[in-house]
This record gives structure tokens, sequence and C-alpha cells, in this order.
């Protein structure tokens, strides 16, 4: 392999035979020399010192960026389970809430349900109206409810 230490774009290109010659390839301001083909690279100007300060400069450039946008996607990701932290919190919390209201509603509609349950019926409280009534009174409110009422000790004589 021939290193060219100075050589130029045009004195690379006129050393090589026409049928040899390749691209001149740059990698940021560094001239790197020509690609003969699949196996064979000239290697052109070596790289000085400040353009290894410049690669390095830019590295350390690119390290940052992708630290930084490290940074945002965490502080993103962080932000993200906050927030479905905060719906899961409300969401447990309203289905408390449904919960308990369930839960009285519930109980008011067995207090209701116990205290119609102590309530006595309507033909208990007409069978017990039409008992205390005596006389023809009595009789007559008998009549019309025969199924509820037992005629008095009066009413057989």
């Amino acid at each position: 392999m021939t290193s060219y230490e100075t050589a130029s774009r045009d004195e690379f290109s006129s050393s090589l035979p026409n049928n040899r010659r390749g691209l001149y390839t740059t990698i940021g301001k560094m001239d790197v020399g020509f690609i003969v083909d699949d196996k064979h690279f000239i290697v052109g100007v070596t790289p000085t010192l400040k353009h290894l300060q410049e690669q390095q400069h830019k590295q350390q450039q690119q390290q940052q960026q992708q630290q930084q946008q490290q940074q945002q996607q965490l502080q993103q990701q962080q932000l993200q389970l906050q927030q479905q932290y905060q719906q899961q919190q409300q969401q447990q919390q309203q289905q408390q809430r449904d919960y308990q209201q369930q839960q009285q509603q519930q109980q008011q509609q067995q207090q209701k349900s116990k205290a119609d349950s102590n309530l006595p019926s309507y033909q208990e409280v007409v069978s017990q109206d039409i008992a205390t009534l005596t006389g023809e009174e009595a009789s007559t409110h008998a009549s019309s409810f025969p199924h509820s009422v037992t005629q008095s000790k009066d009413d057989k004589e």
C-alpha cells in the first residue's frame, strides 16, 4: 500500500493509471484518499493534529447531544408514569366513591323494605277497625269485608 503524506487531489488523481482511478473520499474536512476497488485503498493525507482535535470535538458534541436526548426521554417517561399513576389513583377513588354510594343505596333500600314489612297490611288495618266497632255499625262494615272479619260474641246472639 502506498502512502501519500502531502498529496493533493490533483496529484493523487494523476498518480494512478486511468483505469485504476476511483473516488476521492473525505471524512469531514479530512482527506483520506482513493478507493481504488473493493480490496485496495490508497491513503492520501495523513490527518493533522487539528483535524484530530476537530474530530474529537465533534464526537464530544454528539455524545452530549445523545446524553441530552436520553435525559429528555427519561424525563418524558417519568412524566408519563406520573400521569398514569395519577389517573389510576383518580380511577380508584372514583370506584371507591361509586362503591360507597352503592352500599348506601342498598342500606337505604333494605331499611325501607324493613320499615315497609313492619307496617300492617291494609286488610289488617281494616280488620282491627271493624273489631273495635260495635253493634249495627260493626255488622255493616263486616259485610263489606267477609274474609277478614270475625263477628263478635254480641253479633252471634
